[in-house]
């Protein structure tokens, strides 16, 4: 979506207090009066943020409470700036998690605006366990991609496979194709359940990729494939977690069972 260039003048359409007096920093009563105009939709993504100059105007404040607010939201990936355009409301890209790993890329890769990206594919040295993949020798075959949703980076995923269950797989074109395809198609190979582990991780530089501050926390999703006869993949899925939303569903199978699945969508903003 390209930016908007409504007139400044149009936001805040109202008159908002920052005090002074409150516990909480300038900066910070700022920054939710512009996050929560952004939830609520009166911010949409794309609109054209006043300047800071403006901003210190409306508030009665001065400049540097009002830099610090927009360079946390920025942070938080609320806003993005464009160099010489100003500040902007960032757009918002969805994606189910369980599209992102190899389970299920078939569905995703048919959904558009859905596109994967190989960042780098070789055969490596393993050099620690990978899940539970077993490997038939000391090398697998590593693919890294960037997941984007309608041109927004979400996802990171790091696919691991053994080279010698299947041979030639490091000459293979996995842009915009998604890898339970290639295994489907080339191999015979059918994916048929992944048993998977969610917690918090922190961006490096190596994420960058991501648009992401480094140090800012991501979503770091941990999993094992298998087809029928066994596991056949490792995946380590990083994403964007500033509006990481889980939802779960849990089904009363018999008396004293009860049997929890979970979806979680992406929300990148």
């Amino acid at each position: 979506m390209s930016p908007r260039t409504t007139p400044a003048a149009s936001w805040p359409s109202r008159r908002v207090i920052v005090a002074r007096y409150e516990s909480a920093p300038l900066h910070s009563q700022i920054a939710k009066l512009i996050r929560d105009d952004i939830e609520t939709g009166r911010l949409q993504p794309g609109d054209r943020l006043p300047t800071e100059p403006q901003l210190a105007n409306h508030f009665g404040l001065s400049i540097a409470p009002v830099r610090q607010a927009l360079l946390s939201l920025v942070n938080e990936s609320y806003l993005e700036r464009h160099q010489g355009n100003g500040t902007f409301v960032r757009t918002r890209a969805v994606a189910p998690m369980s599209m992102l790993c190899g389970l299920g890329e078939s569905d995703a890769a048919a959904v558009p605006g859905v596109k994967f990206e190989v960042l780098s594919q070789q055969v490596k040295r393993a050099k620690e366990a990978l899940g539970d993949l077993s490997l038939l020798g000391s090398r697998v075959f590593e693919l890294r991609r960037l997941t984007r949703v309608g041109g927004t980076p979400v996802a990171l995923i790091t696919s691991y496979l053994d080279p010698l269950r299947f041979p030639g797989i490091h000459r293979l074109d996995f842009n915009d194709v998604a890898l339970d395809t290639v295994l489907a198609r080339s191999y015979g190979a059918t994916l048929t359940r992944a048993v998977s582990e969610l917690q918090l991780a922190r961006a490096s530089r190596d994420h960058a990729v991501l648009d992401v501050a480094p140090s800012s926390l991501l979503m770091r999703v941990t999993s094992t494939t298998y087809c029928e006869d066994g596991p056949v993949e490792y995946v380590e899925i990083l994403c964007r977690s500033e509006s990481f939303r889980l939802r779960f569903e849990s089904l009363h199978r018999a008396p004293g069972l009860i049997n929890v699945d979970f979806a979680s969508d992406t929300l990148v903003t």
